[in-house]
């Protein structure tokens, strides 16, 4: 285990005589004898957790990313992003480490706690268009089970996911009510500049992936259903925005 250790000597001591204590703590029975298969156990899960600190997560979590060549509103402007984890995210805005963050919707960012730290709440994005309520089955699994039952499974999930819509729809719209009412959270919608600069930067993403055949294939299959159903979509969709506007006149700031 030495190999893992780092620092000078005396860190390195303190570092292995700390896991040698705990795993002897963890381990010890109330007669004052020792249970070896524990303390080999919590030996395995204190080494275990230690190196999922080494293994790659995909983001630098304790650096700072620097993006530029965003355009918002004129100028260009820097941004530095860094990875949090949740829990972090609302004690950091309270102390002034980060500026702004971007969570969920307004329930979760309810539940959350943001209303507490932030009284500026922009709403719509392209990253994060929509929602979707997923069931992951094993596909060797399912393929395996009588027809029956993978048409319960189908039609339970699909079902799910229709429901877990219209609740959203309900409970979205409540808590966002709240946050403005009780919260005195200031509502706005997203700057058109910002869409724009997404967008943006979307086509220099693409670009790279596109590079890789099997994104190439799942990007052209999005964009041809997007060609079509959204085309549909925007045609026929009624004027909501005025028929608001109508009915709750000064209501909408947008």
């Amino acid at each position: 285990m030495a190999s893992v250790f780092t620092g000078g000597p005396v860190r390195r001591l303190l570092e292995s005589q700390l896991i040698v204590d705990e795993t002897w703590a963890v381990s010890r029975r109330t007669d004052g004898a020792f249970d070896r298969r524990l303390l080999v156990g919590a030996g395995l899960l204190i080494l275990s957790l230690r190196n999922l600190q080494h293994v790659d997560k995909g983001f630098d979590g304790a650096g700072v990313l620097t993006i530029t060549g965003i355009s918002i509103g004129g100028g260009e402007n820097q941004f530095a992003l860094t990875g949090l984890p949740g829990g972090e995210i609302v004690p950091a805005m309270d102390r002034g480490v980060i500026d702004a963050f971007e969570f969920n919707n307004p329930t979760s960012d309810k539940r959350f706690g943001a209303q507490d730290v932030a009284k500026n709440y922009m709403l719509g994005s392209h990253h994060q268009a929509t929602e979707y309520f997923e069931i992951m089955i094993n596909r060797a699994k399912f393929n395996g089970l009588p027809k029956e039952q993978q048409a319960i499974i189908q039609y339970a999930a699909e079902a799910a996911s229709s429901a877990n819509e219209w609740r959203a729809y309900d409970q979205y719209s409540k808590d966002l009510q709240e946050l403005i009412t009780k919260d005195k959270v200031n509502v706005a919608r997203t700057p058109q500049g910002v869409f724009d600069a997404q967008i943006k930067a979307w086509d220099g993403l693409i670009a790279q992936l596109d590079k890789d055949p099997f994104m190439k294939k799942v990007m052209e299959s999005q964009k041809a259903w997007v060609k079509k159903v959204v085309f549909y979509n925007m045609m026929n969709a009624t004027d909501y925005k005025g028929a608001f506007n109508h009915h709750f006149p000064g209501t909408l700031k947008m």
